[in-house]
């Protein structure tokens, strides 16, 4: 039987703008990649369900964690701000908020910390419960849609992709080519956490041009010795390196495949 996740992107609407670069919402931009991060995780067999089916639709928080009954996982998608609301260049963790029972810990330490390889942040990810009241001191978790998957026995995470009061995260959130690579990452994380595999069977091929070189080296595994040249690229999957890095599987003219490092490739 496959596994059910359930998404949200945690706000509507123009929700949450960063405080200099009006370019950015954090309702529009975590849309966005929860929509990629569904593509991704369909195609490693996840069924997968989304709290709205319209970006602008509001749904109270505890309702959006109620939606998720019957799912293995809900994930709540954000980017973080300071508490001044104000650009703060020296703040950049991801953060992943997980529920007081302990149910999704271990995840939500993997999400994170694969937030901040992928986003290259400055500070580790990092991993917090938060009490709904701390003065009376009651196991209730603070985030309400947090709340609301726990009361339907659903280990919950909310996941925060850094910070948009620092100009640096901003500028790469509002890449799509990112969200991308975000979305991919997240998934295989997931995957793999479910044991569902190291790479999907249906990965779309796609036509890549090479940038920033005139030849790539072509190698046997990631990050493996080299076996070839190209000048022309076909992408037809991904695998990650001993460290974790993904590198695009390629095919060579010979009809042999190999990866190739990412960074000197574009769609």
């Amino acid at each position: 039987m496959s596994k059910k996740i359930c998404i949200d992107a945690g706000h509507y609407g123009k929700i949450n703008v960063s405080p200099t670069i009006p370019e950015y919402y954090e309702s529009e931009r975590m849309w966005e990649l929860h929509l990629l991060l569904k593509k991704q995780l369909e195609r490693y067999g996840f069924e997968v369900i989304q709290t709205r089916a319209k970006q602008e639709v509001n749904l109270g928080v505890e309702l959006r964690g109620l939606v998720a009954k019957g799912c293995d996982l809900f994930l709540s998608l954000h980017s973080n701000a300071v508490a001044s609301y104000t650009m703060d260049e020296n703040v950049d963790y991801p953060l992943a908020f997980v529920p007081l029972n302990g149910s999704a810990d271990e995840l939500g330490k993997l999400l994170s910390e694969v937030v901040a390889k992928v986003m290259e942040t400055e500070q580790n990810g990092r991993v917090a419960t938060r009490r709904f009241d701390e003065d009376e001191n009651r196991e209730l978790d603070y985030y309400g849609v947090i709340r609301g998957a726990v009361s339907v026995g659903v280990p919950a995470i909310l996941l925060e992709h850094s910070f948009h009061t620092n100009s640096r995260i901003v500028r790469w959130l509002l890449d799509d080519k990112n969200l991308e690579r975000l979305a991919a990452a997240e998934a295989r994380v997931i995957a793999e956490f479910f044991g569902v595999g190291d790479e999907p069977e249906d990965y779309p091929e796609w036509k890549a041009r090479i940038v920033g070189a005139e030849e790539l080296n072509v190698r046997e595994t990631p990050n493996g010795e080299v076996i070839g040249v190209i000048y022309s690229v076909t992408v037809i999957g991904e695998a990650p390196d001993s460290d974790g890095d993904i590198w695009y599987k390629v095919r060579i003219g010979d009809g042999r495949e190999g990866y190739v490092w990412p960074k000197y490739i574009e769609r």
